[in-house]
């Protein structure tokens, strides 16, 4: 895989029952075990590895689905994951800071994911912001291009709510249409970059759902954005 030198791609291992599933347009009922060119899901931490080597990167975007739908999450595979060095985006549906605290105290380098769709509105995620900026990354969840969104934030604007995001001092944000995500229908966002500019926001955006090859790789960095979350079109070796 080549794509341009600053443009980070990132795996994305989803979690639900004990394996790793293929998650497929957000119908989380219908989620099955993967089972692609890498591996399968009944073994998460080795599939994590071998996504993580074929990117040639050490970082990986983790969807604890349990924990985001209110169940026991899966710690004992973030600690595996943590400890093999793997650099960890954790979604484990964090609504405010009580809920991002105990994986704060558990591992010293995680980052946790505050979804729109389970953070509990921008107070909240101001306030659990504030127990460490610089390990929070925002996710602008979507679904079909609108808002999929717990709490109060007053707006549905995209570019008001990065710029409550950059208010919050989180410089790390992703913009995921669920619905989009394992269809391998292609590009999507390309417009959100200008909304999350003007937002006066800082860092890096990443894009997920939809990437099919390396040409839809391209399409996104060129416009602007920073990476790009990838599962199916790793488990179908479709960027070469």
């Amino acid at each position: 895989m080549k794509f341009p030198s600053t443009f980070q791609i990132i795996p994305v291992l989803d979690l639900m029952g004990g394996v790793a599933v293929h998650a497929i347009a957000g119908r989380r009922h219908e989620y099955r075990e993967v089972d692609g060119v890498l591996g399968r899901g009944a073994d998460p931490v080795a599939l994590a590895m071998a996504m993580t080597r074929r990117c040639g990167t050490r970082r990986i975007y983790v969807a604890d689905l349990d924990a985001i739908g209110g169940l026991p999450g899966h710690l004992d595979v973030v600690t595996d994951l943590v400890g093999h060095g793997l650099d960890v985006w954790l979604d484990a549906g964090i609504a405010g800071p009580n809920d991002a605290m105990p994986w704060l105290e558990a591992f010293e380098s995680l980052s946790l994911v505050l979804g729109l769709e389970t953070i509990s509105g921008h107070e909240a995620l101001a306030a659990t912001s504030r127990l460490a900026p610089e390990r929070m990354v925002f996710s602008l969840d979507l679904d079909n291009g609108v808002p999929r969104m717990a709490g109060s934030w007053g707006t549905t604007e995209p570019e008001d709510l990065f710029r409550l995001v950059a208010e919050a001092e989180i410089s790390r944000c992703l913009a995921i249409d669920l619905v989009r995500v394992g269809t391998e229908s292609g590009p999507w966002a390309t417009g959100l970059v200008s909304a999350w500019r003007r937002s006066g926001s800082f860092g890096n955006l990443f894009a997920g759902g939809g990437v099919r090859d390396a040409s839809d790789v391209k399409t996104l960095a060129d416009a602007g954005f920073s990476g790009a979350l990838l599962a199916t079109a790793l488990h179908r070796d479709t960027l070469a």
